[in-house]
Protein backbone atom coordinates (compact mmCIF):
# COMPACT_ATOMS: atom_id res chain seq x y z
CA UNK A 1 0.00 0.00 0.00
CA UNK A 2 3.24 2.53 0.66
CA UNK A 3 4.53 2.07 -2.71
CA UNK A 4 0.62 3.61 -4.14
CA UNK A 5 1.09 6.49 -2.19
CA UNK A 6 5.07 6.63 -3.32
CA UNK A 7 4.17 6.65 -6.90
CA UNK A 8 1.44 9.61 -6.55
CA UNK A 9 4.02 11.74 -5.71
CA UNK A 10 5.49 11.61 -9.00
CA UNK A 11 2.13 10.48 -10.98
CA UNK A 12 -0.80 13.01 -9.32
CA UNK A 13 1.89 16.15 -10.13
CA UNK A 14 4.05 15.51 -13.35
CA UNK A 15 1.05 14.88 -16.19
CA UNK A 16 1.85 13.39 -19.51
CA UNK A 17 3.55 15.88 -21.71
CA UNK A 18 5.89 17.33 -18.81
CA UNK A 19 9.24 17.92 -19.63
CA UNK A 20 12.02 16.87 -17.74
CA UNK A 21 15.14 18.65 -16.65
CA UNK A 22 18.74 17.77 -16.15
CA UNK A 23 19.55 18.83 -12.65
CA UNK A 24 23.00 18.41 -10.96
CA UNK A 25 21.48 16.12 -7.82
CA UNK A 26 20.61 11.97 -8.37
CA UNK A 27 18.37 12.47 -6.02
CA UNK A 28 15.78 14.90 -7.22
CA UNK A 29 14.12 14.95 -10.69
CA UNK A 30 12.61 18.00 -12.21
CA UNK A 31 9.93 18.73 -14.44
CA UNK A 32 7.86 21.58 -16.01
CA UNK A 33 4.09 20.72 -16.76
CA UNK A 34 3.12 21.01 -20.32
CA UNK A 35 1.62 24.47 -19.94
CA UNK A 36 4.65 25.76 -19.07
CA UNK A 37 3.06 27.77 -15.56
CA UNK A 38 4.52 25.13 -13.13
CA UNK A 39 8.03 23.60 -11.98
CA UNK A 40 7.19 20.30 -10.38
CA UNK A 41 10.23 18.95 -8.28
CA UNK A 42 10.53 15.84 -6.63
CA UNK A 43 13.27 14.89 -3.56
CA UNK A 44 14.13 11.56 -2.38
CA UNK A 45 14.83 11.52 1.31
CA UNK A 46 16.61 7.35 2.00
CA UNK A 47 18.94 8.28 4.13
CA UNK A 48 18.17 8.21 8.40
CA UNK A 49 18.88 11.75 8.80
CA UNK A 50 16.94 14.82 7.35
CA UNK A 51 17.85 16.94 4.78
CA UNK A 52 17.66 20.89 3.56
CA UNK A 53 17.65 20.87 -0.60
CA UNK A 54 18.60 24.66 -1.51
CA UNK A 55 16.26 25.16 -5.21
CA UNK A 56 17.40 28.36 -7.19
CA UNK A 57 15.17 29.69 -9.12
CA UNK A 58 16.60 32.97 -10.36
CA UNK A 59 16.04 31.51 -14.35
CA UNK A 60 12.33 32.65 -13.75
CA UNK A 61 11.06 35.77 -13.58
CA UNK A 62 9.17 35.47 -10.65
CA UNK A 63 6.39 33.34 -8.71
CA UNK A 64 3.15 33.25 -9.99
CA UNK A 65 1.55 31.64 -6.66
CA UNK A 66 2.61 30.47 -3.45
CA UNK A 67 4.43 26.66 -3.79
CA UNK A 68 2.66 23.72 -2.12
CA UNK A 69 4.36 20.07 -0.91
CA UNK A 70 3.04 17.08 -0.12
CA UNK A 71 4.93 14.08 1.55
CA UNK A 72 4.84 10.05 2.09
CA UNK A 73 7.40 9.24 4.61
CA UNK A 74 6.44 6.13 7.45
CA UNK A 75 3.96 7.88 9.02
CA UNK A 76 2.98 9.99 6.15
CA UNK A 77 0.63 9.07 2.76
CA UNK A 78 0.57 12.25 0.50
CA UNK A 79 0.31 14.33 3.15
CA UNK A 80 0.59 18.28 3.10
CA UNK A 81 4.12 19.31 3.90
CA UNK A 82 4.83 22.98 4.96
CA UNK A 83 8.26 22.64 6.22
CA UNK A 84 10.07 24.88 3.35
CA UNK A 85 10.70 28.76 3.66
CA UNK A 86 11.53 31.14 0.30
CA UNK A 87 14.33 33.90 0.51
CA UNK A 88 14.74 35.46 -2.61
CA UNK A 89 15.25 33.06 -5.36
CA UNK A 90 16.14 30.27 -3.28
CA UNK A 91 13.86 27.92 -2.23
CA UNK A 92 15.00 25.77 0.80
CA UNK A 93 12.90 22.76 1.07
CA UNK A 94 13.85 19.85 4.23
CA UNK A 95 12.95 16.41 3.89
CA UNK A 96 12.73 14.51 6.65
CA UNK A 97 14.29 11.14 7.13
CA UNK A 98 13.19 8.38 4.50
CA UNK A 99 10.67 10.25 2.73
CA UNK A 100 9.77 11.93 -0.70
CA UNK A 101 8.45 14.88 -1.21
CA UNK A 102 6.85 16.49 -4.30
CA UNK A 103 6.80 20.68 -4.54
CA UNK A 104 5.29 22.29 -7.23
CA UNK A 105 6.38 25.72 -7.53
CA UNK A 106 4.04 28.01 -10.03
CA UNK A 107 6.19 30.15 -12.23
CA UNK A 108 6.48 32.80 -14.79
CA UNK A 109 9.84 32.42 -16.99
CA UNK A 110 11.36 35.44 -18.75
CA UNK A 111 13.77 36.39 -21.20
CA UNK A 112 14.04 36.55 -25.36
CA UNK A 113 11.82 33.82 -25.35
CA UNK A 114 7.87 35.58 -25.01
CA UNK A 115 5.56 33.82 -23.12
CA UNK A 116 2.86 36.49 -23.34
CA UNK A 117 2.94 38.69 -27.10
CA UNK A 118 3.15 41.89 -26.78
CA UNK A 119 1.98 44.88 -29.66
CA UNK A 120 4.95 46.75 -31.00
CA UNK A 121 8.19 44.66 -30.35
CA UNK A 122 10.02 43.45 -32.98
CA UNK A 123 9.58 39.52 -33.31
CA UNK A 124 11.17 36.60 -35.16
CA UNK A 125 8.83 34.08 -35.80
CA UNK A 126 11.00 30.32 -35.62
CA UNK A 127 9.45 26.96 -36.60
CA UNK A 128 9.48 24.37 -33.98
CA UNK A 129 11.06 22.01 -35.79
CA UNK A 130 13.63 24.07 -37.50
CA UNK A 131 16.12 25.94 -35.04
CA UNK A 132 17.82 28.25 -37.38
CA UNK A 133 14.97 29.27 -39.78
CA UNK A 134 12.59 32.31 -39.26
CA UNK A 135 10.16 33.12 -41.18
CA UNK A 136 10.29 35.98 -43.38
CA UNK A 137 8.29 37.63 -46.62
CA UNK A 138 9.99 37.11 -50.59
CA UNK A 139 8.07 39.16 -52.74
CA UNK A 140 4.51 38.43 -51.99
CA UNK A 141 5.68 34.92 -50.61
CA UNK A 142 6.50 33.58 -47.22
CA UNK A 143 9.15 31.42 -46.44
CA UNK A 144 11.45 30.33 -43.83
CA UNK A 145 15.47 31.51 -44.25
CA UNK A 146 18.47 31.05 -41.93
CA UNK A 147 18.53 34.43 -39.77
CA UNK A 148 20.51 37.06 -40.90
CA UNK A 149 20.93 41.01 -38.76
CA UNK A 150 19.50 43.77 -40.84
CA UNK A 151 17.03 41.75 -43.00
CA UNK A 152 13.66 43.92 -42.70
CA UNK A 153 11.73 41.26 -44.40
CA UNK A 154 12.76 38.24 -41.10
CA UNK A 155 11.17 41.02 -38.39
CA UNK A 156 7.27 40.62 -37.02
CA UNK A 157 5.52 43.18 -35.28
CA UNK A 158 2.20 42.16 -33.75
CA UNK A 159 -1.38 44.51 -33.62
CA UNK A 160 -4.48 43.66 -31.81
CA UNK A 161 -7.39 43.60 -34.11
CA UNK A 162 -10.76 42.65 -32.92
CA UNK A 163 -10.74 38.86 -32.34
CA UNK A 164 -6.94 38.42 -32.59
CA UNK A 165 -3.36 39.69 -33.93
CA UNK A 166 -2.49 41.15 -37.60
CA UNK A 167 1.39 40.52 -38.76
CA UNK A 168 3.21 42.88 -40.09
CA UNK A 169 7.08 43.01 -41.03
CA UNK A 170 9.19 46.20 -41.09
CA UNK A 171 9.25 45.92 -44.62
CA UNK A 172 5.31 46.94 -44.51
CA UNK A 173 3.96 43.77 -45.78
CA UNK A 174 1.05 42.60 -43.89
CA UNK A 175 0.41 37.99 -43.68
CA UNK A 176 -2.50 37.27 -45.26
CA UNK A 177 -4.87 34.09 -46.22
CA UNK A 178 -6.12 34.25 -49.33
CA UNK A 179 -8.12 31.50 -49.26
CA UNK A 180 -5.32 29.34 -50.75
CA UNK A 181 -2.61 26.82 -49.51
CA UNK A 182 0.34 29.45 -49.46
CA UNK A 183 0.17 32.35 -46.88
CA UNK A 184 0.95 35.69 -48.76
CA UNK A 185 2.92 39.33 -47.48
CA UNK A 186 0.55 41.71 -48.87
CA UNK A 187 1.56 45.45 -49.34
CA UNK A 188 -2.38 46.32 -48.53
CA UNK A 189 -3.13 45.82 -44.64
CA UNK A 190 -6.51 46.22 -43.72
CA UNK A 191 -7.89 43.50 -46.11
CA UNK A 192 -9.63 40.03 -45.16
CA UNK A 193 -7.29 37.38 -43.98
CA UNK A 194 -5.28 39.48 -42.05
CA UNK A 195 -6.10 38.28 -38.39
CA UNK A 196 -4.55 35.24 -36.73
CA UNK A 197 -5.30 33.67 -33.69
CA UNK A 198 -2.40 32.83 -31.37
CA UNK A 199 -3.15 30.09 -29.29
CA UNK A 200 -0.15 28.89 -26.71
CA UNK A 201 0.60 24.63 -27.70
CA UNK A 202 3.16 24.60 -24.23
CA UNK A 203 6.78 25.23 -24.28
CA UNK A 204 6.41 28.72 -25.53
CA UNK A 205 5.06 27.76 -29.05
CA UNK A 206 2.12 28.78 -30.44
CA UNK A 207 -0.37 27.25 -33.13
CA UNK A 208 -1.31 30.54 -35.75
CA UNK A 209 -5.13 29.95 -36.53
CA UNK A 210 -6.24 32.08 -39.65
CA UNK A 211 -9.64 33.26 -38.62
CA UNK A 212 -10.57 33.91 -42.45
CA UNK A 213 -10.39 30.05 -43.16
CA UNK A 214 -9.69 28.33 -39.59
CA UNK A 215 -6.21 27.05 -41.10
CA UNK A 216 -2.96 27.71 -39.54
CA UNK A 217 0.51 28.24 -39.94
CA UNK A 218 2.32 25.50 -41.87
CA UNK A 219 5.57 24.17 -43.81
CA UNK A 220 4.67 22.68 -47.04
CA UNK A 221 6.07 19.42 -47.16
CA UNK A 222 6.58 19.00 -43.51
CA UNK A 223 10.29 20.13 -44.20
CA UNK A 224 11.93 23.05 -42.37
CA UNK A 225 14.87 23.46 -45.20
CA UNK A 226 16.18 27.33 -45.97
CA UNK A 227 13.47 28.34 -48.45
CA UNK A 228 10.62 26.37 -47.63
CA UNK A 229 7.33 27.98 -48.15
CA UNK A 230 5.14 28.49 -45.23
CA UNK A 231 1.00 28.02 -45.51
CA UNK A 232 -2.18 27.24 -43.99
CA UNK A 233 -3.50 23.74 -43.28
CA UNK A 234 -5.88 21.95 -40.81
CA UNK A 235 -3.94 21.71 -37.64
CA UNK A 236 -4.96 17.59 -37.09
CA UNK A 237 -3.54 15.66 -34.40
CA UNK A 238 -0.75 13.67 -36.01
CA UNK A 239 3.00 13.64 -35.74
CA UNK A 240 3.11 16.70 -38.41
CA UNK A 241 1.56 19.00 -36.08
CA UNK A 242 4.34 20.01 -35.03
CA UNK A 243 5.61 22.17 -37.92
CA UNK A 244 2.68 24.18 -37.40
CA UNK A 245 4.02 25.79 -34.36
CA UNK A 246 6.01 28.27 -33.81
CA UNK A 247 8.21 30.22 -31.32
CA UNK A 248 8.18 34.28 -30.74
CA UNK A 249 11.72 35.34 -30.12
CA UNK A 250 12.68 39.31 -29.90
CA UNK A 251 14.82 40.74 -32.50
CA UNK A 252 18.22 41.09 -31.44
CA UNK A 253 18.72 45.33 -31.07
CA UNK A 254 21.94 47.24 -31.29
CA UNK A 255 22.20 51.08 -29.93
CA UNK A 256 23.19 52.86 -32.75
CA UNK A 257 23.09 49.89 -35.23
CA UNK A 258 22.92 52.27 -38.20
CA UNK A 259 22.84 48.88 -39.94
CA UNK A 260 19.54 49.39 -41.82
CA UNK A 261 17.54 46.64 -39.55
CA UNK A 262 14.75 48.89 -39.63
CA UNK A 263 14.65 47.84 -36.04
CA UNK A 264 14.39 50.78 -33.03
CA UNK A 265 17.77 51.32 -31.32
CA UNK A 266 18.40 49.74 -27.88
CA UNK A 267 19.06 52.07 -25.40
CA UNK A 268 22.58 49.95 -24.85
CA UNK A 269 23.96 46.83 -26.29
CA UNK A 270 22.62 44.38 -23.76
CA UNK A 271 20.03 42.76 -26.23
CA UNK A 272 22.57 42.74 -29.23
CA UNK A 273 22.67 38.66 -28.51
CA UNK A 274 19.50 36.75 -27.53
CA UNK A 275 20.13 32.89 -26.38
CA UNK A 276 17.38 30.94 -25.95
CA UNK A 277 16.44 27.31 -25.27
CA UNK A 278 14.35 25.54 -28.28
CA UNK A 279 14.19 22.04 -28.92
CA UNK A 280 16.64 19.92 -28.58
CA UNK A 281 19.09 22.85 -28.84
CA UNK A 282 20.49 26.39 -27.27
CA UNK A 283 19.64 28.87 -30.08
CA UNK A 284 21.95 32.19 -30.45
CA UNK A 285 20.18 35.10 -32.45
CA UNK A 286 22.72 37.93 -32.50
CA UNK A 287 23.78 41.80 -34.38
CA UNK A 288 26.37 39.68 -36.79
CA UNK A 289 29.87 39.13 -34.97
CA UNK A 290 28.76 40.56 -31.80
CA UNK A 291 29.24 37.30 -29.97
CA UNK A 292 32.58 35.46 -31.28
CA UNK A 293 32.22 32.51 -28.83
CA UNK A 294 29.39 30.41 -26.06
CA UNK A 295 30.60 28.46 -23.54
CA UNK A 296 27.88 25.68 -21.87
CA UNK A 297 27.87 24.91 -18.40
CA UNK A 298 26.08 22.44 -15.94
CA UNK A 299 23.93 24.13 -13.31
CA UNK A 300 27.01 23.09 -10.85
CA UNK A 301 29.45 24.43 -13.02
CA UNK A 302 30.91 22.22 -14.99
CA UNK A 303 31.58 23.08 -18.57
CA UNK A 304 30.42 20.93 -21.38
CA UNK A 305 31.19 22.55 -24.90
CA UNK A 306 32.42 25.67 -26.30
CA UNK A 307 31.70 26.85 -29.94
CA UNK A 308 32.61 29.34 -32.14
CA UNK A 309 29.90 31.46 -33.38
CA UNK A 310 29.86 33.17 -36.57
CA UNK A 311 27.82 35.40 -38.54
CA UNK A 312 23.92 36.16 -37.16
CA UNK A 313 23.15 32.95 -35.45
CA UNK A 314 24.46 29.73 -34.22
CA UNK A 315 22.40 25.99 -32.90
CA UNK A 316 23.97 24.15 -30.21
CA UNK A 317 22.04 21.08 -30.15
CA UNK A 318 22.62 19.53 -26.70
CA UNK A 319 20.05 17.36 -24.31
CA UNK A 320 16.84 19.04 -22.51
CA UNK A 321 18.10 20.99 -19.13
CA UNK A 322 19.15 24.22 -17.44
CA UNK A 323 22.23 25.42 -18.54
CA UNK A 324 24.66 27.89 -17.98
CA UNK A 325 25.84 29.95 -21.42
CA UNK A 326 28.44 32.23 -21.13
CA UNK A 327 29.39 34.06 -24.32
CA UNK A 328 32.26 36.07 -25.21
CA UNK A 329 31.50 39.83 -26.38
CA UNK A 330 33.29 41.26 -29.32
CA UNK A 331 35.87 43.80 -27.99
CA UNK A 332 35.26 42.64 -24.40
CA UNK A 333 37.30 40.49 -21.80
CA UNK A 334 34.32 39.85 -19.71
CA UNK A 335 32.24 37.42 -20.46
CA UNK A 336 28.70 37.08 -19.71
CA UNK A 337 26.21 34.79 -18.85
CA UNK A 338 22.65 33.67 -19.12
CA UNK A 339 20.71 30.69 -17.95
CA UNK A 340 18.51 29.03 -20.62
CA UNK A 341 15.85 26.34 -20.54
CA UNK A 342 16.38 23.35 -23.13
CA UNK A 343 12.56 21.75 -23.92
Amino acid sequence: MKNYYVRQQFSRYIPAGSRFLAIPNNQMLAAFTPSGDSLVVVAVNNTDMSQVHAMDLSLFKSLTGNPSATRTSGTENNAKATDFTLSGSVLHVKTPARSITTVVIPILTDGAVVSGLQEELPYLIVSRTSNDVVVKSSGTSTIVSNYFYGDSSQVWKLSVKEGGYSIKNLQGLTLTDTGAYYLTASPSPGGAGQIFNMENTGDDYYKITSLFSGKVFDLEGATSANGTKVGLYAYGTSQDAVTRQWMFVKAPLLKSAGTGSGVEDATDNSDAVRIIGGIGAILLFQVSGYAKKIMVYTMAGEEILKQDVYGSSAVVPIHKGIYLVCYQVNGSDKPKTVKVLVR
